[in-house]
């Protein structure tokens, strides 16, 4: 009666579209292939990794099956101190501290190959004395398009099969939800 009514043709766009995608991540997660991590790591001038281990995806760093960007500027990674999951090694799917120890070796024998190959990229391998609440990837967060994995670590299950999003913004500045992720990880990035 004298309103117009609005249909799904109309040129609205939600406020949010233009600011952020989530999407929900499949499981288990993958690596390589079109639909995995393998492709958005190698177009990443910055990565960050906060990783219990690293037992799927160092290995094929290491191989050389997945390849970081020749214009690579950062590359991060921060996992828990060992002696942080000692207490939590009984009836638990995390690993031990020595299974920690092991990947940390590993690691680091990655980070000063890659240091002694890219002289310009700024490499870091820290420690953290907190609890590993989730894990998490960041490629390219200081811009937009920048990508945002987290995998909150859910009890009973192996982080690969932990259900997890991807937090996407596209236009500055930076949302909320974000700009949150992004500052615990600058906040490891002091303390470690």
């Amino acid at each position: 009666r004298g309103s117009k009514l609005v249909t799904a043709s109309a040129k609205v766009i939600p406020r949010s579209k233009r600011q952020l995608l989530v999407t929900l991540t499949s499981l288990p997660k993958k690596i390589e292939g079109r639909e995995g991590f393998g492709p958005d790591l190698k177009e990443a001038t910055q990565v960050a990794l906060i990783q219990l281990t690293g037992q799927y995806l160092l290995p094929k760093l290491v191989d050389r099956k997945i390849l970081l960007s020749p214009e690579l500027k950062k590359f991060l990674v921060f996992m828990p101190d060992p002696t942080i999951l000692s207490s939590f090694h009984k009836n638990s799917p995390l690993p031990s501290p020595a299974e920690i120890k092991r990947w940390i070796r590993d690691w680091k024998r990655y980070l000063e190959e890659l240091a002694n190959e890219n002289r310009h990229v700024e490499i870091k391998l820290g420690l953290f004395n907190e609890l590993p609440f989730f894990g998490a990837s960041f490629l390219d967060w200081e811009e937009p398009k920048g990508k945002i994995h987290v995998s909150p670590y859910v009890w009973g299950l192996g982080a690969r099969d932990c259900p997890g999003f991807d937090v996407v913004w596209n236009v500055s500045p930076r949302p909320d939800i974000a700009d949150a992720y992004v500052e615990g990880l600058e906040t490891l990035h002091k303390i470690t």
